[in-house]
């Protein structure tokens, strides 16, 4: 894996658009780990696509459209009119996925932060954790999803998969947030 990107990241308020990614590995966004600061950016227009193809040797799958993973602090960060699809079409390629409109692991916070895009996951038999905002992370404040989330796989009911319009699963706490986007799990 790839060294994070360490340090500020000011948008400045500009957007970045057509940020196209398909790829097999573990971890997609526009940084694949990300330590520091985010603020006054938008990601919009884009795609983050995975077909699984061969068993590989990483347990942990992260996407999200600033980053795949990160520890640090969201603030005025918007995902619009994004599509993330991920199809893990082959049984057990990861043991956890972590799925999010702008980042699909936060160990941080997320504040004033908002998504219109589109996710849709199609699970074998793993763990997830899947939102608008973020997979999952600690602290989620001020924020809006009102992007449309599906679901569908194999042993949804039987696997700890959590899904949410802000986050999948947050720890510490999610504060003055709302969701209007649709969520949707089918499967058996």
């Amino acid at each position: 894996n790839a060294k994070p990107f360490k340090g500020y990241f000011i948008g400045n308020g500009h957007t970045i658009s057509g940020l196209n990614i398909t790829s097999l590995d573990s971890v997609l966004g526009m940084f694949e780990s990300f330590n520091g600061t985010v603020r006054n950016l938008t990601i919009a227009h884009s795609t983050l696509n995975y077909k699984a193809g061969s068993p590989n040797q990483y347990k942990y799958f992260y996407a999200g459209f600033f980053a795949g993973q990160a520890k640090a602090d969201l603030i005025n960060v918007h995902s619009i009119e994004n599509m993330l699809h991920f199809e893990d079409s082959t049984s057990s390629i990861f043991e956890r996925a972590h799925l999010g409109g702008i980042v699909g692991y936060l160990r941080g916070s997320a504040d004033s932060c908002s998504n219109s895009s589109e996710i849709v996951a199609d699970l074998k038999n793993i763990y997830a954790n899947i939102g608008g905002i973020v997979g999952e992370s600690k602290k989620i404040s001020n924020s809006i999803n009102s992007g449309n989330i599906t679901v569908t796989g194999d042993n949804l009911y039987r696997r700890d998969v959590d899904v949410g319009g802000i986050a999948g699963e947050a720890y510490d706490h999610t504060t003055n947030s709302k969701n209007s986007g649709t969520i949707s799990a089918n499967g058996n």
